[in-house]
């Protein structure tokens, strides 16, 4: 085995603002909707994960006893209240650690930040979670997680582009949600994913490019694009960058002008500058739920 690191452990799901219990979970005792919290971690590893000593030192206070392993490709659970957890999550026992988390310590549901240490307090997840946009509201109350994205490449925690909400209610503990891995598929191999082709209206069995830039008589940018009115809480909006790396919300420089339909099922939307840019810029078009 090798010991957590930063190389082989992600955060890979949140559920920091639980459903309200039900009328069977009041009768049960569980009152609190906070009491149904959890954490999950994935080894992203292809070895075996000694755990022992890893701690959440802000957030939550939790601590890995001694011999906690993850195999490769394993998650393992941490919830709030252990009962109040397999009440809801009956067949998730195989996943949920020994413990709860500690010092009557929950998360926040406005958001904080989660840092996660190893045995020997080196940095293993240092990040701040929220519950505005661009983070995933839905995860916010509504019955959803929040699930890491593409968590087995290891992308940044602290981008709210790598999250999105769980695709049933109540996530998805101690497994890999099978909705999103349907969704990041790319059959035709054209660079948008099932669900950028969903919002956009197109198919992801043939290539398509939906997006185009064109410049109007001033030299301002114009760009126009797709939008499917049956995907129902999709946003979309477009973000700038100078190097490709660090990329920000354009809605100051970039405007809606017109969303039209051209069908029963499509509408175009179209995007304008408030002026002509003289420097280079990229561009990029952001779908998020």
């Amino acid at each position: 085995s090798e010991p957590a690191s930063s190389q082989n452990i992600v955060v890979s799901e949140i559920m920091y603002h639980p459903a309200d219990p039900s009328i069977t979970e009041i009768e049960a005792g569980f009152t609190d909707a906070d009491q149904f919290e959890f954490i999950e971690l994935l080894n992203i590893g292809d070895k075996i994960i000694d755990l022992s000593g890893s701690r959440f030192v802000s957030g939550i206070d939790y601590e890995f006893e001694s011999g906690s392993l993850l195999g490769p490709g394993d998650r393992i659970v941490i919830a709030r209240n252990r009962s109040a957890f397999l009440n809801r999550n009956p067949d998730a026992s195989s996943w949920l650690a020994t413990k709860e988390f500690s010092n009557d310590t929950g998360l926040d549901n406005g958001g904080e930040r989660l840092r996660l240490v190893g045995i020997a307090s080196d940095e293993i997840r240092n990040f701040v979670y929220d519950d505005k946009r661009p983070w995933p509201e839905e995860a916010d109350g509504e019955g959803h997680s929040l699930n890491l994205i593409n968590a087995q490449n290891s992308p940044d925690h602290s981008l709210s582009e790598n999250w999105t909400m769980s695709s049933q209610g109540g996530g998805t503990p101690g497994q890999e949600d099978d909705g999103l891995s349907q969704e990041n598929l790319d059959q035709d191999n054209d660079g948008l994913s099932a669900f950028a082709e969903h919002a956009l209206g197109t198919s992801d069995d043939s290539p398509n490019a939906p997006f185009m830039i064109s410049f109007d008589g001033e030299g301002r940018t114009i760009i126009t694009h797709t939008r499917n009115r049956k995907a129902e809480g999709i946003l979309f909006s477009i973000q700038l960058s100078n190097d490709l790396n660090s990329w920000q919300d354009a809605a100051e420089e970039y405007t809606k002008t017109s969303d039209t339909s051209i069908n029963e099922e499509i509408n175009q939307v179209i995007w304008r500058s408030s002026s002509s840019k003289k420097s280079a810029q990229f561009l990029r078009l952001k779908i998020s739920r």
